[in-house]
């Protein structure tokens, strides 16, 4: 497994892919758990806002990832 941006149009290993739609999956699950939660607007804003830039950005990285 290597990861490197080359491997950006080679196919992503399963392993790799699912970990990614989970991430995608866990954010938007914490997202909904959060704004229902009793915390302060200020805190589940700062909450939301590191769950909706981190998600996106390991999937992206996880699509890195290559079988090579």
């Amino acid at each position: 497994m290597t990861f490197k941006t080359e491997n950006w149009n080679k196919s992503t290993p399963k392993k790799w892919r699912n970990i990614g739609d989970a991430l995608l999956i866990l954010s938007s699950g914490m997202c909904a758990v959060i704004s229902a939660s009793p915390f302060s607007p200020e805190i589940k804003l700062w909450i939301i806002t590191i769950f909706g830039v981190l998600a996106p950005i390991g999937k992206f990285i996880t699509k890195l990832f290559s079988d090579d």
